[in-house]
């Protein structure tokens, strides 16, 4: 058993360690054939003037630069518009191109799933049998041909690849048999199956990644994730930290810095720790976790890394809920000391929607307080509350554009529903508290039209209140009666405003709503109490922000009887303002349903 582990340590190393020993392409010779579609640049219809096409290759490369001897054509069409007649005619082009692989330019590393390559060539064409020429002499001599273009190659390390090549060809104005002082153009766009020979490779120069003094010795049972990484990063600072041979000194003092040593040592850190994740992590599907609605960040799982974290609003928290194939890019991670992996860059995509998320911590930066923070709830308890705020929106958007029609309201009237899920603790136990809420604004000159006069008291005095409490009616009569089940919980906080206008004499009240002694309120932000009887009427401001509040909770309970069935809990909350206007002259609710989900 101690053998087994030392031959899989020994064998893991030599795996990690064998970047900077990895062979590299150095030249090959290809050919390749081609097949595709090619047209001509005229005034008509790309449809009709699409040709078959067909061409072979035989080239040399290096890794960054070659050339290719290229054959290429079959037929080509055009069209007389003023005739209504197409026409086409055989033509082929012999081209010597230029091949550059952009992706080998700008990459260290020449293995790549795909390459971009960029083809610029010079040459000659020929046509002959043109079809349907009316007074047009048709020179089949042969004439020059430019071409500019780009192909997509599969791996170039691999015998076998497959391309595909789109190329603009700028060649004389007899070419489609019509003449109008100016070179034509043709484009062409071919699928290749192309096979590479005479391939040679050389090692990369440079160091091994790791040296003599850092190998491990056999007492060293089992190699951990963590201390091959620190291995490995150490030896390739040593070499990355060296003055290079043809360096000057004032060049590597500028290159070589303590700011300069952090970061390539980080880049280093988690260039190593991705690929060693890529190697050994299994292929993991990305799942949803919980979100939080005060931090607007969903939890994302990727396989058994721990979660990472997406800022996103609720609204598209439900796009990816309704899309399970969640799609993981450009992952970067690092290794813990206990030899754990841990994501710090990730792009998460939507394939529905194409939206990407990102989350970023390369500085590496604690999440604990995201972690440890309480108001993570279920992604089914957002997708739900989604739901209902747009059935809320739509009461909301139906009754408002009635009243106004009916010139009800003016349009100077503005109300405003949500619905949000909300996390609390009861008993010791986490539940998920559902919060509705309804309020309204008037814009200031149409208070006195659409909302309470001074001195006003009943929900009917205003036209928007008395709208807004319609809406949560209907709402709670239809979508969300599924939540007011008789002998559930129901918290509603009723708030009640009055401005400063001031009371020269008693209001009379007429004691509608009841009579109240010493009533438990929170006025501006602290506990106190009220007291409103019919005997003594309104006197001060705070007992008409109070009188607002209790005429909602009377039609409460007299006009939604859903909602007074449940056990109730009512907290009313005053606002006296010091400056005097409409807007300091209003009521909300909201109504929080109890461990709803």
């Amino acid at each position: 058993m101690k053998q087994k582990k030392l031959f899989i340590s020994a064998l893991l190393l030599l795996l990690t360690g064998g970047v900077s020993a990895q062979e590299q392409l150095s030249s090959y010779h290809f050919v390749e054939a081609q097949g595709g579609l090619q047209f001509t640049s005229t005034n008509a219809d790309i449809s009709k003037l699409l040709g078959p096409n067909y061409g072979f290759s035989y080239g040399f490369m290096t890794p960054t630069v070659g050339g290719r001897l290229n054959l290429n054509g079959l037929e080509s069409k055009g069209r007389y518009e003023a005739l209504g007649q197409n026409y086409k005619w055989k033509y082929y082009t012999a081209d010597l191109d230029l091949l550059l692989n952009l992706t080998n330019i700008f990459s260290k590393d020449y293995d790549h799933l795909l390459n971009l390559m960029f083809v610029g060539g010079v040459g000659l064409s020929h046509t002959w049998n043109h079809e349907g020429q009316t007074n047009v002499s048709v020179k089949h001599d042969l004439f020059h041909n430019l071409r500019a273009g780009l192909r997509l190659e599969t791996n170039v390390t691999k015998p076998f690849g497959i391309s595909l090549e789109v190329d603009a060809n700028n060649t004389s104005d007899f070419f489609n048999g019509k003449v109008n002082n100016c070179d034509d153009w043709g484009f062409t766009a071919m699928l290749g199956v192309s096979y590479r020979f005479g391939q040679k490779y050389k090692a990369k120069k440079v160091a091994p990644a790791l040296t003599e003094t850092k190998t491990f010795a056999v007492a060293d049972e089992e190699i951990g994730n963590y201390k091959m990484m620190t291995n490995r990063l150490n030896s390739e600072m040593e070499i990355w930290e060296k003055q290079m041979p043809n360096e000057s000194l004032e060049a590597y003092q500028i290159r070589v810095t303590p700011a300069t040593r952090a970061t390539q040592a980080r880049k280093l850190e988690y260039d190593i720790a991705t690929e060693m994740a890529t190697n050994q992590l299994p292929a993991s599907a990305v799942t949803l976790g919980k979100y939080n609605t005060k931090l607007k960040k969903l939890a994302v799982q990727v396989g058994s890394v721990p979660d990472i974290y997406l800022d996103m609003e609720e609204g598209e928290v439900s796009e990816l809920y309704n899309n399970k194939n969640l799609k993981l890019k450009n992952a970067k991670y690092t290794l813990r000391e206990d030899n754990s992996y841990e994501l710090v860059y990730a792009e998460v995509e939507n394939p529905m929607t194409g939206k990407t998320y990102v989350f970023d911590n390369l500085n590496k930066a604690s999440l604990a307080s995201i972690q440890q923070d309480a108001n993570f709830v279920p992604v089914s308890a957002v997708y739900e509350a989604n739901m209902k705020q747009a059935a809320l929106a739509d009461i909301k958007n139906n009754l408002t554009k009635l009243a106004k029609e009916e010139n009800v309201l003016s349009d100077k009237t503005h109300i405003y529903v949500s619905s949000k899920p909300e996390v609390a603790k009861e008993n010791g136990k986490e539940i998920i508290n559902y919060n509705v809420a309804v309020t309204y604004e008037v814009e200031e000159n149409f208070s006195t039209r659409d909302d309470f006069k001074p001195g006003q008291y009943h929900a009917e005095d205003s036209k928007a209140a008395t709208l807004m409490l319609g809406i949560m009616k209907k709402a709670f009569e239809n979508d969300f009666a599924k939540y007011m089940a008789a002998g559930k919980r129901v918290k509603i906080i009723i708030k009640g405003m009055a401005d400063a206008s001031p009371i020269s004499r008693p209001i009379a009240y007429d004691g509608k709503y009841g009579e109240f002694r010493n009533q438990a309120v929170v006025e501006n932000g602290a506990p106190s109490t009220i007291t409103l009887t019919k005997a003594d009427g309104i006197a001060e401001n705070n007992q008409l922000a109070f009188a607002r509040a209790a005429g909602v909770q009377y039609y409460i309970q007299n006009e939604i009887p859903s909602l007074s069935k449940m056990k109730q809990n009512t907290d009313y909350v005053i606002e006296v303002a010091n400056q005097t206007g409409g807007k300091y002259r209003r009521i909300s609710v909201q109504c929080i349903f109890v461990d709803a989900f």
